[in-house]
């Protein structure tokens, strides 16, 4: 990438940033108007932590290992050749995920015990109904890193900087227009889509890097591989 180039890619990045620090404060401006600070708001921030903490396991996969490696598998090998691993890892990430995801649900009302110890009565069974709707975050988390990743490892940063903005629209629009329909079990929703919307927002950038998906697993490869560095 050239240095004029290289500036220009900096400088959109650096400008969706700052929307998205806005945007994060415009969010949380709004819903102190909305809901104020109250023991259902309390529930909210507690299904939200649940699932970002659980990825947290996944997530170091991905920060200490899978993101180096794509870039040496794309720089000894070629696009084609870091698209195939990707898939792999990706694939193999989202099963453990997903799995993670089946016993956290289930296990829900012990995790917001963990996580929320003085939670009592309708508060605690609130957190717990809120959790079993956000912890579907873990999976979005988990596409949208392996995307992030990919996008970051061929240069492209402007996807990763707009899920940024991204994740604040939904809730913004819900709590300005649609908040005495849907109080916070809808405020939950409209959050779980715009961790949605971070899959979704990559995809064209994926395309236009003409990046391909496939169903590939192989566990062998893929641990292999990823526990190398480690």
């Amino acid at each position: 990438m050239s240095n004029k180039k290289l500036f220009k890619s900096a400088s959109i990045v650096a400008f969706i940033t700052i929307l998205g620090k806005f945007a994060g404060l415009l969010k949380n401006t709004v819903q102190g108007k909305v809901f104020g600070t109250t023991w259902a708001t309390d529930a909210y921030t507690v299904s939200l932590n649940i699932p970002t903490v659980l990825y947290s396991i996944i997530g170091v996969a991905v920060s200490t290992a899978f993101i180096p490696l794509l870039n040496e598998t794309y720089a000894k090998r070629g696009k084609d050749e870091m698209f195939d691993f990707a898939n792999n890892i990706m694939n193999i990430l989202f099963l453990f995920s997903f799995a993670i995801f089946i016993i956290a649900w289930i296990f829900s009302p012990m995790l917001v015990k963990l996580m929320a110890s003085n939670f009592t009565g309708e508060k605690f069974k609130l957190a717990v109904s809120l959790t079993k709707i956000s912890i579907v975050n873990m999976l979005f988390l988990s596409m949208s890193a392996g995307f992030t990743a990919i996008l970051q490892t061929l240069n492209d940063f402007t996807a990763p900087a707009l899920n940024g903005i991204l994740i604040d629209i939904p809730p913004i629009v819900f709590m300005l227009f649609f908040a005495k329909y849907g109080g916070i079990v809808g405020l939950t929703i409209y959050t779980t889509v715009a961790f949605g919307l971070q899959v979704v927002n990559q995809i064209p950038w994926l395309i236009k890097n003409k990046y391909r998906y496939s169903f590939k697993i192989d566990f062998n490869e893929g641990l292999k591989e990823v526990s190398h560095p480690l």
